[in-house]
């Protein structure tokens, strides 16, 4: 969807008056549950701020696993995976509903002078579940598998200098998404291997301006979505979104993700995908993402795939500022494979999962 210019100003933007989605304090004191998702967390050193979308409402908590010097690598499924810089033995899955938490070791020494992605293609209650951390300078990955003990590194080489930029698991099989725009299976187990793709390159992406690439699975389909600004600008320029089709080999350019499906796009490609399947208070067939506002402060941005409208809600207000340190993140509700199970059989589709970068 390209956004149309209106006269004197960068863009036709509905912005609210409320301070970011209108949220006020929630007087229920902790509020954090299965039907208050999905959030906007703003973490910090001492304490964390959750914005519920669904609820208008945000509450401030201290989780003692999200104390201190700590970064979270990726947000998926309703569990986070963090590092504690002061623990140098293991790495931390947290779902921070029921405060569950998974220790693994911690991951391989990651060189300075490259920089790494983190998946996790598949919540942890899966006994198939599996930890990548992706370079993104040089064709290698280390990853973590349920029931191993130590971390594994794997060398690829699919030729043209391809390096695996974003990964998510789709009906069994990990899609990547690589530098010049190919795609590639990724096979971890019982053999390593990466395999290039004959799918079409998208061809509606206007080279002139600068794109932000996301990718991710949504029940049983893999998407990949660009946000497109004015060059040398933070002006939004348009947002697309595509479909692979894996029966012609082509990725479909899609008008609408459906009423009852919500897309989440984060910082440095962090993205998620959100099944609304009972009245939450949310709208679907709509993109949330975080972007600037009149190249000032970072705002979240709201497209309507059915009004084709775009909306704005400033990322903070004055009742919350002190307790907002550090890039936000999404947390959807985690998803048992019971209503998953329940799920598929009222809908004949796949489930939905996401892909995140380190921030």
């Amino acid at each position: 969807m390209e956004f149309e210019k209106s006269e004197g100003q960068c863009l036709e933007i509905e912005k609210s008056e409320g301070g970011c989605l209108g949220i006020e304090k929630s007087e229920s004191g902790y509020f954090l549950s299965t039907e208050t998702g999905p959030w906007l967390v703003f973490p910090s050193k001492e304490t964390q701020t959750f914005f519920s979308i669904s609820k208008g409402r945000y509450d401030v908590k201290k989780i003692s696993e999200m104390y201190g010097d700590y970064h979270v690598w990726r947000s998926s499924h309703g569990w986070l995976v963090i590092e504690d810089y002061s623990d140098q033995e293991f790495l931390l899955l947290l779902e921070p509903i029921s405060m569950e938490t998974i220790k693994i070791p911690i991951q391989p020494p990651l060189p300075d002078e490259d920089w790494f992605e983190c998946f996790l293609p598949l919540p942890p209650t899966d006994p198939n579940y599996v930890i990548v951390f992706t370079c993104l300078k040089n064709p290698y990955f280390h990853y973590f598998r349920a029931g191993d003990d130590i971390w594994t590194m794997y060398e690829y080489d699919v030729g043209q200098g391809c390096i695996i930029y974003y990964l998510v698991s789709c009906n069994g099989k990990l899609y990547a998404y690589t530098s010049g725009n190919k795609v590639a299976v990724v096979e971890i187990f019982p053999r390593h291997r990466v395999t290039l793709l004959e799918i079409e390159t998208v061809s509606q992406i206007p080279t002139e301006h600068v794109a932000y690439t996301y990718l991710l699975e949504s029940r049983g389909e893999v998407f990949l979505i660009f946000k497109h600004c004015y060059s040398y600008t933070t002006t939004l320029y348009s947002l697309m979104v595509f479909r692979m089709d894996l029966s012609k080999m082509v990725w479909v350019k899609v008008e609408s993700i459906g009423d009852d499906r919500i897309f989440f796009l984060g910082y440095c490609g962090h993205c998620d995908s959100y099944t609304i399947t009972q009245p939450r208070g949310v709208k679907g067939d709509v993109v949330y993402f975080f972007h600037y506002y009149k190249d000032e402060d970072e705002a979240v941005y709201q497209f309507d795939f059915e009004k084709g409208s775009l909306s704005i809600d400033l990322p903070c207000n004055n009742k919350v500022s002190n307790a907002i340190c550090g890039s936000p993140f999404w947390l959807l509700p985690a998803v048992s494979f019971g209503d998953v199970s329940q799920y598929l059989q009222r809908t004949s589709s796949n489930y939905c999962l996401r892909y995140c970068a380190k921030s």
